[in-house]
């Protein structure tokens, strides 16, 4: 899921049925207060993505916050075509290790 807010309504419905997600991915998540009750009790699989200039920092919280859960943090701004053009290979690296991992 991409998008901070995608990717937290996405924290939210993955605890409310914790039998059908097994995994995800998550790109940019914005941390609230409100989460704070929930992340512990997520179990599923989770990859964390976030860039150095776009909710790194909220997304850390996230990743400390949930138990099964790992972090990637590039360098970029998060565009997908700015990723391509600056780091080559990011897109690709990050879509390889998906699919090997989740």
């Amino acid at each position: 899921l991409g998008g901070a807010r995608g990717a937290r309504n996405g924290v939210l419905a993955t605890a409310l049925d914790t039998d059908r997600f097994k995994a995800m991915a998550l790109m940019s998540v914005y941390y609230e207060e409100d989460m704070d009750a929930v992340l512990p009790t997520i179990n599923s699989s989770t990859l964390l993505i976030a860039t150095e200039h776009r909710n790194s920092d909220s997304t850390i919280r996230v990743h400390r916050a949930m138990p099964n859960s790992d972090l990637i943090i590039y360098p970029g701004d998060a565009q997908t075509h700015h990723m391509r053009d600056i780091h080559p290979g990011i897109v690709q690296d990050v879509g390889e290790f998906l699919e090997r991992e989740l």
